[in-house]
C-alpha cells in the first residue's frame, strides 16, 4: 500500500511556517491607539467680484510717433579727412571698362566711361583707396579719372590736352 507519510523534518518546518504566517498576520493586522490624522486639503472658494470688471475702450497700445530722419547729406566740415577703406586691386590685362566696372562694384559707385578710352588696355595690381586706385588707373590708361564721392559716381574721361595731369578729384565747392 501506498500511504502518505510525512517525516518529523518536514513536519517541523511546516509547523515554524505556519506559526510565523499567522504571528506576522496577527501583528500586522491588529490595532493600536495611535489616530489616523485626515489628508489636509486647502479649499479655495469660488471666484467674486465686489465691482465689474473695467471697461476696454480700446485694444490698441499707444506708441510713439515716427519722427523725422536727419538729413542724409550732412556736409562734413573743411577740415574733417574722408576715411576710405583700402582695397587691392587686382587685374591682368584688360580694358579701362573693365577696369571701371571692378572698381566701382568694389565701392559700391556708379561709373560713367567715355566710348573713347574703354577699350584702352591696361595692367593693375595695387593697393590703395579709391582716390589713389583712380589716380593709377588714370596714369596707366593717360586719361582723366574724376572721383566723385557726393555723387558716388566715377567717371573715365578722355585727357583735355595732351600735357601729363594728375586726376582730379571733386570737391563740390562754388566758385
Amino acid at each position: 500500500m501506498n500511504t502518505f507519510s510525512i517525516d518529523s523534518r518536514c513536519l517541523r518546518q511546516m509547523v515554524l511556517g505556519l506559526s510565523l504566517a499567522l504571528s506576522i498576520g496577527v501583528i500586522g493586522c491588529s490595532s493600536h491607539d495611535a489616530e489616523i490624522k485626515p489628508e489636509r486639503f486647502v479649499l479655495v472658494p469660488p471666484a467674486t467680484r465686489q465691482l465689474p470688471p473695467d471697461p476696454v475702450y480700446s485694444r490698441l497700445r499707444w506708441g510713439l510717433q515716427p519722427q523725422v530722419l536727419p538729413s542724409v547729406n550732412k556736409k562734413p566740415s573743411d577740415n574733417t579727412p574722408l576715411i576710405l577703406p583700402v582695397v587691392h586691386f587686382d587685374m591682368g590685362e584688360g580694358s579701362v571698362e573693365e577696369a571701371a566696372q571692378i572698381l566701382t562694384a568694389t565701392t559700391s559707385y556708379s561709373a560713367y566711361v567715355s566710348s573713347k578710352v574703354g577699350s584702352r588696355m591696361i595692367t593693375l595690381n595695387s593697393l590703395g583707396t579709391v582716390n589713389e586706385l583712380a589716380e593709377e588707373i588714370g596714369r596707366l590708361a593717360h586719361i582723366d579719372v574724376v572721383v566723385d564721392h557726393n555723387n558716388k559716381e566715377i567717371r573715365f574721361l578722355a585727357r583735355r590736352d595732351t600735357m601729363h595731369e594728375e586726376p582730379r578729384f571733386y570737391q563740390n565747392e562754388a566758385e
